[in-house]
């Protein structure tokens, strides 16, 4: 695509703004569909919502800590 566009040094900022906008649509469109679904008596913090006694919600939350973990590795 990039070599058949008319003018080359257009294509990435073109792209990269269209790609936050489609990011940017995706994200409000998840916040306004989980609003409808749940109203106002979710937490802030999503995880909070999971049951501590169950096992998928312990196991969600020790995954979601080793992907903090490793981001912090990748980003250090």
């Amino acid at each position: 695509m990039y070599a058949e566009a008319d003018k080359p040094q257009q294509f990435f900022p073109i792209v990269s703004i269209l790609f936050v906008i489609m990011l940017v649509g995706i994200a409000i469109l998840t916040g306004v569909l989980g609003y409808l679904a749940f109203g106002a008596s979710c937490d802030s913090v999503i995880l909070l919502n999971l049951p501590n006694k169950n096992v998928l919600g312990v196991l969600a939350k020790l995954f979601y800590c080793f992907t903090i973990m490793g981001s912090f590795v990748i980003v250090i």
